[in-house]
């Protein structure tokens, strides 16, 4: 009986880290969600939403959308002291933690967020929504990045606390429809659970529901409103990433990213739900027509996808020359193993061995396995045998949507 009372919270402990893996999961595969849903402050006249913005908060917000960010942090310090003000000073560090990866900004930033939390409640009051909005938000956002970053528990706990602040705005201020947005999305992402893990959504006191999160999101950008193109981004984001219907989501993008072609969100969004859509082609042409632009902030993880997309196509070559770049120039600790080791798969694909081993070494010296594509990298470079050439640029080949080059290649393995 004492064995088995020892091995009942065992079990348990067993279980809750598989949860939390998969919640882990879940997540990482959809912070393509989770960037653009940071952005998305709805705004417009009418009882659905409310503008939160004076007109020099709301041009700090345009600046942060654009990428703008050094611009956005000047205006911003010139602005009045305000919840929104707060709100936005957060937002410009979120964007830049997400893109850059960057470790030693992420210490300093996580001391700034817990400070504007701390502030932003003395602004909470009965008459005014918006500091405990805000509030919900930031603690979203930063479970958001703390996964990111590898830091499991403290994002849990996090997002905990945000879904609780949520429920108790959906309660105390019914009316202001705003908070629909941060609760659509807790929503969604805790409904992506598996039934099997749900017990410990019960635990801690949380419930999911796909069903309703769309709903709240899709009442919102149904709404006139100048942001209503980042909610229709969420929505094609969450049909492509999480209900699996690229599809439909590049459907939804596609009119907003023709309105602005010049926007870097938009152009990483595009050519990632073409990816999705195993079109490579489509998404290459999306991302080299990109114009470089000195004031933007710079998305260097647009070259490892450039890098990635190359080898679909064949051009092994190019794709190292594309994760080179990436590398010399990304401060993050994410995908760096993944990306060494693209350059070894693309070497041992133009017959280069030595060059192979030599990447796929170093591959294992530095980076991590954090995410699922460095996990795999460090996976297939330990493992003992290398696969055929040929039938991995048939894998390739198919992953992009090269289906002429995918036949031709198995022709000439048969």
């Amino acid at each position: 009986m004492k064995q088995n009372q020892k091995e009942q919270p065992e079990g348990k402990s067993k279980r809750a880290n598989a949860f939390l893996l998969r919640i882990k999961y879940i997540l990482k595969t959809n912070l393509l969600v989770c960037l653009f849903y940071f952005l998305v402050i709805p705004n417009s006249s009418g009882q659905v939403y409310q503008n939160p913005f004076s007109t020099q908060e709301e041009a700090v917000y345009q600046a942060i959308f654009s990428l703008e960010l050094g611009q956005a942090n000047k205006r911003i310090t010139h602005l009045e002291a305000t919840p929104s003000k707060l709100y936005l000073e957060h937002l410009a560090e979120t964007i830049t933690l997400l893109i850059s990866e960057d470790p030693v900004l992420f210490s300093e930033f996580e001391a700034n967020f817990q400070q504007r939390t701390s502030d932003l409640k003395t602004y909470l009051s009965e008459q005014d929504p918006l500091p405990a909005f805000y509030l919900a938000e930031m603690k979203l956002h930063w479970g958001f990045i703390y996964l990111k970053f590898g830091k499991e528990w403290p994002a849990a706990w996090t997002i905990r606390q945000a879904y609780k602040q949520s429920e108790k705005n959906l309660k105390q201020y019914p009316e202001f429809k705003l908070q629909h947005k941060t609760a659509g999305v807790l929503y969604i992402m805790l409904g992506s659970v598996p039934e099997n893990y749900q017990w410990v959504l019960q635990l801690a006191g949380m419930k999911g529901d796909i069903r309703i999160g769309l709903a709240n999101l899709k009442l919102l950008s149904k709404s006139p409103g100048i942001f209503k193109d980042e909610l229709t981004g969420i929505l094609a984001l969450i049909h492509s990433f999480m209900m699996q219907d690229p599809k439909k989501g590049i459907g939804l993008l596609n009119a907003v990213y023709a309105k602005n072609p010049e926007n870097l969100l938009y152009t990483y969004l595009m050519a990632t739900l073409y990816m999705k859509d195993q079109k490579s082609e489509k998404a290459l042409e999306i991302l080299e027509s990109r114009k470089v632009n000195k004031i933007l902030f710079p998305f260097d993880f647009m070259h490892y996808m450039e890098g990635e997309l190359h080898m679909h196509a064949g051009n092994y070559e190019v794709a190292i020359e594309k994760l080179n770049h990436f590398l010399e120039n990304y401060n993050g600790e994410n995908y760096i193993r993944d990306a060494h080791f693209k350059i070894g798969l693309s070497w041992y694909l133009l017959g280069k061995q030595t060059k192979a081993e030599m990447a796929f070494k170093k591959a294992l010296e530095i980076g991590n396995s954090r995410t699922e594509a460095d996990q795999y990298a460090t996976n297939f470079i330990k493992g003992i045998h290398r696969p055929n050439p040929d039938i991995l640029k048939v894998r390739f080949y198919t992953d992009g949507g090269y289906y002429d080059d995918a036949f031709k290649t198995i022709a000439l393995i048969l």
